[in-house]
C-alpha cells in the first residue's frame, strides 16, 4: 500500500514539474499590498490580449513574499508561452501601469464593497524579472 501511494506521488510529481517545464515564467515585484490576485486576472484579461496567465503564486515563498516597511509584494506568473515574456515586462515596467492595478482594485473594493486599508506603496513601479 505506502508503495503504491509512493509510485502515485511521483507519478502527480512528474507530471507537475513536466506541466510547468514547458510554460514560461515571471517574477513581478513591488505589488502594492492592496492589489489581489483578482485584479491581477482582471488587468490581463482587460489590457493583454492574447497573455494567458496559468498559476499565480507567492515569490519567493508564501512567507517571504510581502515587504512590510514598502508596503508591496512579489509574485511568480506562469505563462502559457514563451513569447508573452517580453509584452508583461514592458507593460509591468512602464510606470503607468502600477496606477492602473490600484485604480482597478479600488473598482473591484467598491462594486463589491469591500473595504481595504493598506498603506501605499513607496515604490513608483512594478520590477520584472524573468525565471
Amino acid at each position: 500500500m505506502l508503495s503504491q501511494i509512493a509510485d502515485c506521488f511521483l507519478s502527480l510529481t512528474h507530471h507537475h514539474c513536466s506541466l510547468y517545464s514547458m510554460s514560461s515564467s515571471v517574477v513581478v515585484a513591488n505589488i502594492p499590498l492592496s492589489v489581489s490576485d483578482v485584479t491581477l486576472l482582471k488587468f490581463f484579461g482587460k489590457t493583454m490580449k492574447g497573455c494567458t496567465v496559468k498559476h499565480i503564486q507567492p515569490f519567493p515563498d508564501a512567507y517571504h513574499y510581502i515587504n512590510e516597511v514598502a508596503s508591496t509584494r512579489s509574485v511568480q506568473l506562469f505563462l502559457e508561452g514563451d513569447q508573452e515574456v517580453d509584452v508583461i515586462k514592458k507593460t509591468f515596467e512602464d510606470e503607468r501601469t502600477m496606477q492602473q492595478l490600484i485604480e482597478m482594485e479600488k473598482e473591484l473594493s467598491s462594486t463589491h464593497q469591500l473595504e481595504t486599508k493598506v498603506a501605499a506603496s513607496q515604490v513608483r513601479r512594478l520590477s520584472v524579472t524573468t525565471a
